[in-house]
């Protein structure tokens, strides 16, 4: 009798899962996946080099022209080779202001050459010892006696 039990269910529509389940298209989905994130990269990287070439043309036309900073500090430059005149220069170590003068190089040389006095060194300052007066004395041999140091003028 369980034979014939068995005959009454049919066992040939055996199926993996119901019948309103379809099987999912994982290839698929993952295909459409990576393809969208190879896209969005190369999107990314597209962007990226317009925005290289965007700072290239940018930095190309603002270097042609110069810096107008730069163009008067050579202006000024170019006045003072040139010219004659003085320039005050404040010294930051004693917070004062001194003079100084330029002139053209070739007159330079010429009122070297006219006047070599003006090489001169400057007089020393008072109270300044000069590297003989601060030298110890030598002694001196036996018999001898010892020597002097070199008197220099008195400074103005």
């Amino acid at each position: 009798m369980a034979e014939k039990h068995d005959d009454h269910h049919d066992h040939s529509h055996e199926h993996e899962g119901g019948h309103e389940i379809d099987k999912m298209p994982n290839a698929r989905l993952f295909n459409l996946l990576f393809g969208l994130s190879a896209l969005t990269l190369l999107a990314c990287i597209g962007v990226i080099q317009l925005f290289n070439y965007q700072v290239e043309a940018i930095e190309e036309t603002r270097g042609a022209a110069g810096s107008f900073r730069v163009e008067a500090y050579r202006d000024e430059m170019r006045k003072q080779a040139d010219g004659w005149g003085k320039v005050e220069v404040k010294e930051t170590d004693t917070n004062t202001t001194t003079e100084r003068y330029y002139m053209p190089l070739s007159q330079a040389k010429k009122r070297v050459l006219d006047n070599p006095e003006s090489l001169k060194a400057a007089p020393t300052y008072q109270g300044w010892k000069t590297s003989d007066e601060q030298a110890p004395a030598a002694a001196a041999p036996a018999g001898a006696p010892a020597p002097t140091p070199a008197k220099r003028p008195p400074s103005p």
